[in-house]
């Protein structure tokens, strides 16, 4: 009887806390964002729970960036995006001051991951504007800091490497005065370290680095910002043929980034594994972190590809918005046919542009093989017939394929880098218009066209420069883009007919005839 007793009162005690809990969104709020970073998964499942039920605009607002900020931390950035501009829109109905800054300012920095930095810089300057609007409060030196790092990483990716770390320095002094933000240091450091490793001074990087994993303590260590701080100091441990000490960093790094769940990061660390691995010739350990660097390599490749066509319909339908609350139902449609017009016809530039200088310079050696050597057949491309479904404007084809032209004139192909997201975002369109225009234009997927081009580099190379005929091949696929020498080979033949060192000496003894016949 006395047992029956204690349970009821313990399971009405616990229906009490239950209640108090629910009564009390702010609390759930509160402890989910202590978990956004660490336990971001959790931190969704409380927000999700949280807008089920009834909330004010403030407190939903809130949530949709809590929810936003969490799956920023497992590298979900098309998820983000989607909670981020939700969160927008309440902000900015509901002219909630702290939030019409801080979600600009994370939008920003997603659209920079995605390399949009058109779109970002738009999002960091209305964050900018906003700022200037509210006046001084109790958030204004943490904005400014988050501000000035925004600025600096934006100085960093267009190479004015001297105003981002004044940036840096500037912002140190501001978060001197900010209390109850740990990471906002630490966060400093890191990127600090990170421009210093990409001018390659590891020295300053190194410090800089070690000084951000330092600010972080217990559960800290279970964070985003721990796992990103271990990544970048082990690679400049790599650069110091510090090898050990790299993988050490890097084994401590990757349960945490596997833990989030975070995929870029996860095919970073993995990727850096593979190389240490390699570098201490231990190719058991070599080969098992290289297949796991190219299997999340292919899930990031999605991953970004649809974060980037996400993006890109966010961006429509907030523009959409803007023109129907502020114009009347004829300028809305014009302003939003404009817009769909424009956006068509950078895209159709995009991959017009890089199409078409692709297949001229693979006919040029083609003929030049086929004239002159008389190889085997080149192997079939890999073929795929175009959508019936997807309609794109002619307009918009032209304007594409113009700007394929000027890609494949450049070199940005050999890029090791590139890929069908990362193009389609310096096109300002997305994936699916330019898969379809390389594929109608040339009859090959992305991966293959962008084979072709590097192929028809390196052989002009080599007809034209007599120093490429005495390279590696080795140097000839780090020239060209490709990852491998074995890759490179295989591609090469296939497209020429010939292997590469065959080419080689053919050219020579071409050059050579050349000059015993003058």
């Amino acid at each position: 009887m006395r047992f029956k007793i204690l349970v009821v009162v313990y399971f009405c005690l616990s229906l009490k806390a239950a209640a108090q809990l629910n009564s009390d969104p702010e609390t759930l709020i509160a402890k989910a964002f202590e978990l956004s970073d660490a336990n971001p998964a959790q931190a969704i499942k409380i927000g999700e729970h949280l807008l089920r039920n009834p909330l004010s605009n403030a407190q939903r607002c809130n949530v949709d960036y809590l929810i936003a900020k969490s799956w920023l931390a497992k590298g979900e950035y098309g998820r983000s995006l989607t909670a981020a501009f939700r969160s927008k829109q309440l902000a900015e109905t509901g002219k909630f001051e702290r939030k019409q800054v801080e979600v600009p300012i994370l939008i920003a920095g997603i659209l920079r991951t995605l390399q949009l930095d058109g779109q970002s810089g738009k999002y960091l300057d209305l964050a900018k504007y906003n700022f200037k609007l509210a006046g001084k409060s109790d958030a204004s030196d943490e904005f400014s800091v988050r501000l000035l790092l925004a600025d600096a990483l934006s100085d960093a990716d267009k190479g004015r490497v001297g105003d981002a770390l004044n940036r840096i320095s500037e912002a140190k002094k501001i978060a001197a005065k900010v209390s109850g933000n740990p990471h906002l240091f630490s966060d400093l450091y890191r990127v600090e370290g990170e421009i210093h490793l990409q001018r390659k001074q590891y020295e300053k990087a190194g410090k800089c680095l070690s000084e951000s994993l330092d600010m972080l303590h217990g559960d800290e260590r279970q964070s985003l910002l721990f796992a990103e701080a271990s990544n970048a100091l082990a690679a400049v441990y790599f650069q110091g043929k510090e090898h050990r000490q790299a993988v050490g960093l890097l084994l401590k790094a990757l349960p945490v980034a596997e833990k989030l769940d975070h995929k870029p990061l996860q095919e970073s660390i993995n990727r850096q594994l593979a190389f240490n691995y390699l570098a201490l010739k231990n190719q058991e350990l070599y080969r098992d972190y290289n297949r796991r660097y190219l299997k999340t390599g292919d899930a990031v490749d999605n991953l970004e590809s649809e974060s980037t066509n996400v993006a890109f319909n966010l961006i429509s339908r907030e523009q959409e918005l803007a023109s129907v609350s502020k114009e009347a139902r004829f300028q809305k449609y014009l302003y939003i046919a404009m817009a769909a017009a424009a956006l068509a016809l950078i895209c159709y530039g995009l991959v017009f542009f890089r199409n078409k200088s692709r297949v001229r310079r693979y006919e040029e050696i083609r003929n030049y093989l086929e004239l002159e050597t008389k190889p085997a057949d080149p192997a079939p491309a890999s073929r795929r017939e175009p959508s019936k479904n997807l309609v794109i404007p002619a307009e918009t084809e032209q304007t594409l394929l113009g700007k394929l032209r000027k890609f494949e004139l450049s070199n940005r192909f050999t890029n090791k880098e590139m890929s069908l997201a990362v193009l389609a975002a310096q096109f300002d369109t997305n994936t699916k218009y330019l898969s379809e225009i390389i594929n109608r234009h040339s009859h090959d997927n992305f991966n293959t066209y962008i084979n072709k081009l590097r192929i028809a580099y390196i052989v002009g190379k080599i007809r034209t420069e007599p120093n490429y005929r005495n390279y590696k091949v080795s140097y000839l696929a780090d020239e060209s883009g490709f990852s491998s020498h074995s890759s490179f080979a295989t591609v090469f033949k296939s497209i020429t007919g010939i292997a590469p060192t065959t080419f080689i000496e053919f050219v020579k003894e071409e050059e050579h005839a050349k000059k015993a016949g003058t």
